[in-house]
């Protein structure tokens, strides 16, 4: 009863369809960094917007209608658009819930710092590093420091550091080092969030140098080597079972710099296509079967979550296993060689057998 319990509270278990309560809007596809890993290949400040700024006012004006708990500003770099503070005035104008801006950072100054303070409830800035040396190997040189230096402006100008987050994709240049980002993040007292390197975008194009390589596979078999170990000593026992918690497509869904309507950023291909928000006044029925209308793009995302094999589709570990969807589809985590290992280890973890 207490798993069941903890399951519904963090919403993997729900009652029928879900409402959309998360929207994710990447309000540009341009970018004043040029990131090694960047799963969106975010492009030139240079190039032109695919939507202008009334376009992105009925967009909003779209999405606000379903009544979100969270909207989430993001890109590319959000704040490269000229228009950035037109758009973030027009939502708090007419928005009373959640909002959260995913930034780089480099363009908070002390123009705008106090406006950014006042209009969003959190803030997520990406370093991709612990040090400058890590961080300039993916972001370039002097971010690290830029970016450290916005969190203390942050914190100065009374932006409670408990709602600032740093995020570090675990690349080749930091992989098994995510203790280092923790203590970066635990010495400036901001949430720390690890995120999984995904090969697709520039990732894809740097994947020989950048992917982590086995790194899931070690992790499994370090926890089944301590699971191993004496038990007596319960209090040192400690492992971390991955949970696909996440509602992509569900309560949450991306919209991109085009106003496409997407499971999330990540799965920006065609075939998971929900609909556009541009055209669509109504978003909620993209995601929920009203009068009959069910997309062909939802129908494929909620395939690929089954897996397209017949052992994952049954396996009964299945939920536990497939921590992040969109990175295994692009990863191909289909044809695993440690998939027997996994579900005998997630098996005694999970129900004793």
């Amino acid at each position: 009863m207490k798993i069941f319990t903890s399951l519904i509270n963090k919403k993997i278990l729900v009652s029928g369809r879900e409402g959309i309560d998360t929207v994710d809007m990447a309000i540009t596809h341009r970018c004043n960094l040029h990131c090694t890993h960047c799963a969106a290949s975010a492009v030139s400040v240079s190039e032109k917007e695919y939507l202008s700024t009334e376009q992105w006012k009925t967009v909003i004006d779209n999405v606000l209608a379903v009544k979100p708990e969270l909207v989430v500003l993001t890109g590319g770099e959000p704040m490269v658009r000229n228009d950035f503070f037109e758009l973030l005035r027009y939502i708090v104008s007419r928005y009373s819930g959640k909002l959260e801006l995913m930034t780089n950072g480099l363009l908070i100054n002390s123009d705008n710092i106090d406006e950014i303070v006042k209009s969003f409830g959190a803030i997520s800035l990406s370093i991709d590093g612990y040090d400058e040396e890590t961080c300039a190997a993916i972001r370039g040189k002097g971010v690290f420091e830029k970016v450290v230096h916005v969190v203390h402006q942050l914190i100065d100008h009374g932006f409670d550091r408990k709602y600032i987050s740093l995020s570090m994709v675990e690349t080749a240049v930091t992989n098994g080092k995510t203790d280092k980002f923790s203590e970066l993040c635990s010495s400036l007292g901001v949430k720390c969030i690890p995120r999984l390197f995904s090969p697709i975008g520039r990732g894809l194009e740097n994947n020989s140098w950048l992917s982590p390589g086995t790194a899931e596979a070690k992790a499994v078999e370090a926890s089944e080597q301590k699971m191993g170990e004496t038990k007596a000593d319960n209090k040192n026992f400690q492992t971390t079972i991955p949970c696909r918690s996440c509602r992509a497509g569900r309560g949450k869904v991306s919209i991109s710099a085009k106003g496409e309507i997407f499971p999330c950023q990540m799965l920006d291909d065609e075939k998971f296509q929900l609909g556009n928000a541009l055209e669509c006044s109504d978003i909620s029925k993209m995601i929920v079967e009203k009068d009959g209308i069910n997309t062909s793009g939802l129908k494929n995302y909620e395939q690929m979550l089954k897996g397209s094999s017949a052992e994952c589709a049954d396996c009964e570990v299945q939920i536990f296993c497939r921590y992040c969807a969109a990175a295994e589809f692009y990863a191909g985590r289909e044809a695993d060689s440690h998939c027997e290992g996994r579900r005998k280890f997630l098996s005694k973890m999970v129900w004793g057998m």
